[in-house]
């Protein structure tokens, strides 16, 4: 109600309606991919998991399709073809669906292992997370002053630092370590590197949108970042569990060799898709060679 009261009234574009019948289509297709994965390890991976996931794909078939009558009866779709057809915006964007997916699921994964595993309780836990918190907002904040020409290359330096510090984490964490200083200095250059690599990136993709596309290609941008979030938690933390199996609520030094060994296998999975995601960023990069006038 204050809000509505103090906040200034937009008039928006003329004529732009609510795309209902895309909503009415994307939402269930969205929820019928995520819930499983939410709820199904839990619930031990019912059958009617396996069919809801396998129902998303014709649901999103049906979207796609009905945003596209959308634009041809000269209305607004939900997801604009206009900002998907941008050069390079695709594939750019998809690559930011698996910075965020990894961020989190990744992140979540340690917060598990270092509770459940290691022991840690919630207040020793969030601190842990502090250095990485702190490095991600000095980089982001900063990274502008650097020169321009060195901003492309600041995404793979970013991706390279991330993919390291996973790595040196499942180093220090092996054989149920608590990793000591090494894993505060790690965290803190996974922040760095994760956000090195996703503020650029994140600048490029709206920086190749025309301005009168700009809020919709944000609008878009932002719920993929959020989807990425969702799907990252839910699809990391089922593995993590599913490997680790049902964890102890004070762990032993036996538990600790178990699950450790679990979290290095993860880690390493989360590097692999990170690979993936160089493969993205190199695309992208080759598509912009070819779409830049000299």
């Amino acid at each position: 109600m204050a809000g509505a009261r103090a906040l200034p009234h937009g008039r928006g574009e003329p004529g732009r309606t609510l795309d209902l019948p895309g909503l009415a289509l994307l939402t269930p297709a969205v929820l019928a991919f995520v819930l499983p994965l939410v709820l199904g390890q839990p619930e031990h991976w019912p059958a009617w998991g396996w069919v809801l996931m396998a129902a998303s794909v014709p649901l999103a078939a049906a979207f796609a399709a009905a945003e596209r009558r959308v634009a041809g009866s000269g209305g607004t779709p939900l997801v604009p073809g206009r900002v998907l057809r941008v050069p390079g915006v695709p594939v750019a964007i998809a690559a930011l669906f698996a910075v965020m997916t990894i961020f989190s699921g990744f992140f979540f994964t340690l917060a598990l292992h270092l509770q459940d595993g290691l022991g840690y309780s919630p207040l020793r836990a969030g601190l842990a997370f502090a250095p990485a918190a702190a490095a991600f907002a000095l980089v982001s904040l900063n990274w502008r002053r650097l020169p321009v020409r060195w901003h492309g290359a600041l995404i793979v330096v970013g991706f390279t630092a991330f993919g390291a510090a996973m790595a040196g984490l499942a180093w220090v964490l092996r054989d149920g370590g608590t990793g000591g200083a090494g894993l505060y200095l790690i965290g803190a250059l996974s922040g760095a590197g994760m956000a090195a690599a996703f503020s650029p990136l994140m600048t490029r993709v709206l920086l190749r949108v025309p301005v009168e596309l700009a809020a919709d290609a944000t609008g878009v941008v932002v719920t993929v970042n959020q989807l990425g979030l969702l799907v990252g938690v839910a699809t990391f933390g089922t593995l993590y569990l599913n490997l680790a199996g049902q964890l102890p609520g004070h762990a032993t030094f036996g538990a600790f060799r178990h699950v450790s060994a679990h979290a290095e296998a993860i880690t390493f999975l989360a590097l692999a898709a990170l690979a993936a995601g160089g493969v993205v960023l190199a695309i992208v990069h080759l598509i912009e060679r070819r779409t830049t006038p000299a």
